[in-house]
């Protein structure tokens, strides 16, 4: 593949020939500046940003002319890779498994009530089809149908404080991961790696 300035990048592939050949790889490393890339000879287990001898599907030509040899298309690709990571779902975190738990919770002491309450009915010599609507009754009335509500409500308003403090939440449910939070570590690629 031929390629000059300007040209998107469709696959993943090793530069053959290049002449002041630069490529902006800002979706895949984060790095603001385009990379030089020229025909060498780079380690197997090179990172990313030492592969100076590859281009990626997704960049795109800054400079330069380049002959390259495609090696992986579509899902094989590196962007292909990224994209697939994006389509699985993420892990489950603390809250929602705490929430699952207290439903579980919520369902069986539900049910014990519901059994014994029947079974003491029974037992007492009640009306069979009115002792069952009962407990179906008292079953209904115990399933906390507006607990997803109320904890939609209050994550929202966790969202909005945080909000306030220059912060923007993707997720919801990452409000309470970052309420248990002692230290939280960022970096801008680049800064702490090279500088």
């Amino acid at each position: 593949m031929l390629l000059s300035a300007g040209s998107l990048i469709p696959a993943d592939g090793v530069v053959l020939e290049a002449d002041d050949f630069f490529i902006n790889q800002a979706v895949l490393t984060g790095e603001t500046f385009p990379v030089e890339k020229n025909p060498a000879s780079i380690p197997k287990n090179a990172s990313l940003v030492q592969r100076t001898n590859c281009v990626f599907m997704g960049t795109n030509a800054s400079s330069g002319t380049a002959k390259v040899l495609i090696v992986l298309t579509g899902k094989n690709t590196l962007f292909g890779q990224v994209a697939e990571r994006l389509r699985l779902r993420p892990p489950e975190t603390e809250f929602e498994r705490g929430i699952r738990h207290f439903g579980n919770l919520l369902t069986q002491v539900m049910l014990v009530m519901v059994v014994i309450i029947l079974s003491v009915n029974v037992f007492l010599s009640k009306p069979f089809l009115d002792s069952l609507l009962f407990t179906l009754a008292l079953a209904v009335g115990l399933t906390p149908e507006l607990l997803p509500a109320i904890i939609s409500i209050t994550l929202f308003h966790g969202a909005q404080q945080m909000a306030k403090r220059g912060v923007i939440v993707r997720r919801l449910t990452s409000i309470e991961n970052f309420g248990s939070m002692d230290v939280l570590c960022t970096k801008k690629t680049g800064t702490l790696t090279e500088g």
